[in-house]
């Protein structure tokens, strides 16, 4: 049993955008450099999570293209075993999101929720999160 917990966990892939770093930078979880690259350049942060840390997976100038990372990460997963979606505040997009993986992978047993507190306050409102049990054939973020 734990074997085959350590073989889903080195199969999980996710990839959460953030509206801002700044609850995770005021939470602790990452270095205030980084979030003070938002105050002078305009991004979306997108992160993963990579033994155990909370790693930065790049920038997306719009939110628009940073779900489309999203999206990229569900459109390049190799037969997904499974599959979650959650967010923070915005249940239309993350359905839009949702609505997509089922597309994608109309097999696989789909999870939705919503981020709790203890979650939201490191990513602050508008943040919106997918993972994936499965191999990622490419795609353009580094740490998914």
């Amino acid at each position: 049993m734990i074997d085959g917990t350590h073989g889903t966990i080195a199969r999980l892939r996710g990839l959460g955008l953030l509206n801002t770093m700044a609850y995770a930078a005021r939470g602790g979880r990452l270095g205030r450099a980084i979030a003070a690259v938002e105050s002078v350049i305009p991004v979306k942060s997108l992160l993963t999570v990579r033994e155990g840390e909370i790693r930065r997976a790049g920038f997306s100038r719009t939110r628009r293209a940073g779900m489309e990372r999203l999206r990229e990460l569900v459109r390049n997963t190799d037969d997904p075993e499974g599959m979650a979606v959650a967010y923070a505040t915005d249940a239309d997009e993350a359905g839009d999101l949702v609505a997509y993986a089922r597309a994608q992978h109309p097999e696989v047993d789909l999870q939705v929720g919503r981020l709790g507190p203890t979650i939201g306050s490191h990513t602050g409102p508008g943040a919106v999160a997918v993972v994936v049990v499965g191999s990622v054939i490419q795609t353009s973020c580094p740490g998914s």
